[in-house]
């Protein structure tokens, strides 16, 4: 639920896939509208005391159609 609350609720950033891993890796994929929005909410996931070690592994695209994949190390149980 964390995760998703730091998404956007206009859609302009959007996860298409969460994958985790061994219960502590978390890679998520995913598409922006523009890139500002989507810096936007990375910097919004790694104030989450939950979420260490954040870094984007892809940005491919121009606007409207920027893909991610962006990921994190989650402590501190389910959310």
């Amino acid at each position: 639920r964390l995760v998703t609350e730091k998404f956007p609720e206009d859609g302009v950033v959007s996860a298409k896939t969460i994958e985790i891993r061994n219960l502590t890796t978390v890679s998520c994929t995913g598409v922006a509208k523009d890139q500002q929005s989507l810096l936007k909410t990375g910097d919004r996931l790694s104030t989450a005391k939950q979420v260490s070690d954040l870094h984007w592994d892809s940005i491919k695209g121009k606007p409207p159609a920027f893909q991610f994949t962006i990921s994190f190390k989650w402590s501190g149980g389910a959310q």
